[in-house]
């Protein structure tokens, strides 16, 4: 099991308990600078409590 399956479980206990995925789970992309004109994209998640 990778860290994204890992992610998705916590998300879906999230939501199946009642919880905002939101609250907890906040997906995002990012660029990454790179020397050609194009920068490389990486998709986050940033997790947290509010």
């Amino acid at each position: 099991m990778n860290f994204g399956q890992v992610l998705q479980k916590a998300s879906a206990a999230c939501f199946n308990s009642g919880q905002r995925r939101m609250d907890h789970f906040v997906g995002t992309t990012e660029m990454i600078p790179r020397s050609k004109p194009l920068g490389l994209r990486r998709q986050n998640v940033k997790c947290g409590f509010r």
